[in-house]
């Protein structure tokens, strides 16, 4: 890709490829450059594709004050682009203990449930989240490791 009129294509052609137009659109926003870019994205591409958008952040109040301030960044930044902001504080070092799982997968699990769980409530139809190829392969590597067979080598379905 060589800027962002070649981004603002494929994001566009992946929204009318899976249905997304017309739609109210929940999306993942960690405050990271990749969803930054793509919350940045769909709110150009929103009024001619009468899209309807939510961010949504997850605090995982792993990194403490650290957290909070990704959590206001984000939070000031939706407002700046006038989309609606949910955010969700959990503790996931808890939730890992009493699940007997690592920080780093007990995140993703928590981070997924509460996404969807917000995007439901606030009446979205879809929840778009940004994946890199490293999120691809990390994901293949996790189904893998926990034996779901040939089903596992596929990666993040969109």
């Amino acid at each position: 890709m060589r800027g962002k009129d070649d981004f603002l294509s494929l994001l566009r052609r992946a929204l009318e490829e899976h249905s997304l137009i017309q739609r109210r659109l929940a999306i993942g926003v960690s405050g990271g450059a990749d969803s930054t870019a793509l919350l940045r994205g769909l709110v150009e591409l929103a009024p001619p594709l009468e899209l309807e958008l939510v961010a949504i952040h997850v605090d995982h109040g792993l990194r403490g004050e650290q957290s909070r301030a990704d959590a206001e960044w984000t939070e000031e930044l939706c407002r700046r682009l006038d989309v609606p902001f949910e955010c969700r504080r959990v503790d996931v070092g808890a939730w890992a203990e009493q699940h007997k799982v690592g920080l780093e997968e007990a995140a993703r699990w928590v981070r997924y449930d509460l996404l969807e769980e917000v995007a439901l409530s606030t009446g979205c139809s879809h929840l778009a989240v940004a994946q890199t190829a490293d999120d691809q392969a990390e994901t293949i590597l996790h189904h893998i490791l926990r034996g779901t067979g040939l089903s596992g080598l596929r990666g993040i379905l969109p």
